[in-house]
């Protein structure tokens, strides 16, 4: 019987693969990794200003820019894994985030040496990054009294 061993990729090793894509895009005109992270910072102030007070409901959230790290490595990591992807039907297109397309067309154009800048990383562990683990919500004391209280 096969056992399967549980790979727990913390914040530290997703900002160790982000600085290694920075580099991997180190000498070119436009460094994709940079690129890529602004997107998915946009993209995730624009998130966490959705509802009002989240740093009150994920007090030990990671960072913004962290978080944009997140998922700018786990798109890559995705985009590496699945070879080209189909094209998201037309209702989808209303919910991608700009930076799924910048990730797999940084898959397409330049996997081979993101591949090559990441070695010895593990794509699969990458690529199951879950969001949620890296902004655990807390629910305020406020709102547990008041539920209760109904």
């Amino acid at each position: 019987m096969k056992t399967e061993t549980l790979v727990t990729v913390n914040l530290l090793d997703v900002r160790v693969a982000f600085t290694k894509l920075t580099q991997a895009f180190y000498s070119a005109s436009t460094n994709w990794a940079e690129r890529l992270l602004s997107e998915c910072i946009e993209e995730e102030r624009s998130h966490r200003s959705w509802g009002p007070d989240f740093a009150r409901h994920h007090p030990g959230a990671a960072s913004v820019k962290d978080c944009a790290r997140v998922f700018a490595v786990k798109r890559i990591a995705e985009a590496l894994i699945g070879g080209r992807r189909k094209y998201p039907r037309g209702q989808e297109y209303l919910h991608c985030q700009k930076s799924w397309f910048t990730a797999c067309g940084m898959a397409d154009e330049f996997g081979k040496q993101i591949r090559k800048a990441w070695r010895g990383l593990d794509l699969e562990a990458f690529a199951a990054l879950d969001y949620c683990e890296f902004v655990r919500a807390d629910v305020p004391k406020e709102t547990e009294q008041e539920s209760v209280a109904a």
